[in-house]
């Protein structure tokens, strides 16, 4: 009997091996061929995230920062973590002269308040610059009030509120093609917890690279819309996936206008 409703794989990747027909590893090892193509496991390290809003404020007062800031966390990011899993919560119920209990379910809740992008600084501070340029228009660090570092005198139409000051991204994971999508979320309510600083500190000797992990408040959200949109997004935003379609950068004109050395010696 087919399945009558849709989950949240639909729109991406989902699982079509016929499993039920193979005994797994309780039959013993069978990697045959036939065996092997129902047994496609599950291969995470391909993630991708596209900031779909950053915060109003920020790119009105500083519209080519939040374009580099918005760059490096997609592209140059190394780490995404902070997913969190979903878990029910249960209600006891005790009865009878000794005691018994049984549980019974009530509320599904997703345990994501937090994810972390993790990435390299560059010299001249942008990520940390942009993050406590950030938060200090939301608080200021003196006077702990909300200015927006001047984005309401530049546009009267902005006014302090959250809509305001925070950022929208859509996380997508792809199997190893990079083409087809095994997850995706709406990540909504984005703000930085905090300006790191402690790549700052000094030892003698000591010259490392600085990797930073920006932390961001979230509320996540799952549907098959969501997933419809993150194909639009991975196919609008394609990357090299063979190398022999790499360009070196050098043109026909530029190899011709290069000057050319003449040998002699056999001639």
């Amino acid at each position: 009997m087919a399945d009558r409703v849709k989950t949240l794989q639909d729109n991406i990747k989902s699982h079509q091996k016929d499993l039920t027909q193979y005994s797994s590893f309780l039959g013993g090892l069978n990697v045959k061929n036939g065996a092997l193509e129902q047994y496609d496991p599950f291969k995470g390290g391909y993630g991708r995230i596209f900031f779909t809003k950053m915060p109003v404020f920020m790119e009105v007062n500083l519209p080519e920062k939040t374009k580099k800031f918005k760059h490096i966390l997609e592209y140059g990011n190394t780490k995404i973590d902070g997913l969190g899993n979903k878990t029910m919560d249960f209600e006891t119920i005790t009865g009878g002269y000794a005691g018994a209990q049984f549980e019974i379910p009530t509320v599904l809740k997703d345990d994501t308040t937090a994810i972390t992008i993790s990435t390299y600084e560059y010299s001249g501070s942008p990520l940390r610059d942009y993050v406590a340029e950030w938060l200090n228009g939301i608080s200021d660090q003196l006077t702990g009030l909300t200015h927006y570092n001047g984005a309401m005198e530049i546009d009267d139409t902005i006014v302090p509120s959250q809509s305001n000051q925070t950022a929208e991204a859509i996380y997508v994971l792809t199997d190893s093609t990079g083409k087809k999508i095994e997850y995706a979320t709406l990540l909504c309510n984005m703000v930085p917890k905090g300006v790191r600083m402690d790549h700052l500190d000094y030892e003698s000797g000591q010259h490392p690279i600085a990797q930073i992990d920006i932390e961001f408040t979230t509320t996540k959200y799952e549907s098959i819309q969501i997933n419809e949109m993150a194909k639009l997004l991975l196919e609008k935003n394609q990357i090299l996936r063979d190398y022999k379609s790499m360009t070196s950068g050098y043109t026909a004109d530029t190899i011709n206008a290069m000057p050319v050395d003449t040998i002699t010696d056999w001639q």
